[in-house]
């Protein structure tokens, strides 16, 4: 009885999750599917099932035709690469947490290896600043100043946005103080060197 019963979840969480990436993956406008597939699964799934599904590590070539641009990542920074909603970014946050947003990305060739999803919302750019505060509010100062391979922390990748927002960086300099400002890259440059 316990062994059925256990593969049969198993069964039905594969399944849900497979379903979330291909709705997150997709390049589609599909953010209201999203939330709704995800509303229907907390109805059905305890909240431990939810919570790994959301946790589920993703894959996407950031570059459809170069197979060493592979990039695994959560859901949450796939949903940034997709450009979903505000909407469905704080559904996934609500139900992830600090466990979701402290994740890194793991790429091959180091590319993107080991960026939080903080780091890539600020590389990314045009993100509302209530998204930020957001991420900030759970992740605290220990996701401001977490670095990717090459030493980038999220101060670094906004600096290096077209996009600028005073705000953000006013935001992250507040939390991460002068040690997040003097932080350097494997190149040797800190935020201000990049800006």
């Amino acid at each position: 009885m316990y062994k059925t019963g256990f593969f049969k979840r198993l069964l039905i969480d594969t399944v849900s999750m497979k379903r979330l990436y291909d709705l997150i993956h997709s390049t589609d406008d599909n953010s209201e599917e999203i939330l709704s597939f995800i509303e229907q699964k907390e109805a059905e799934l305890t909240r431990e099932e939810v919570f790994g599904m959301v946790l589920q590590t993703c894959e996407y070539h950031s570059n459809e035709t170069r197979d060493d641009r592979l990039v695994r990542c959560s859901t949450f920074q796939l949903s940034i690469h997709r450009n979903k909603s505000s909407e469905v970014l704080f559904k996934l946050m609500d139900i992830g947490g600090r466990q979701l947003l402290m994740k890194r990305c793991k790429g091959r060739k180091s590319y993107r290896h080991r960026e939080t999803a903080l780091i890539t919302i600020c590389r990314k750019g045009n993100i509302p600043m209530d998204i930020i505060s957001e991420m900030i509010r759970i992740g605290e100062r220990e996701l401001i100043m977490m670095a990717d391979h090459f030493g980038c922390t999220a101060l670094h990748s906004v600096c290096e946005n077209q996009h600028i927002s005073l705000d953000i960086i006013e935001t992250l300099i507040s939390i991460g103080g002068l040690e997040l400002l003097m932080m350097k890259d494997s190149e040797g440059s800190n935020a201000l060197h990049i800006a």
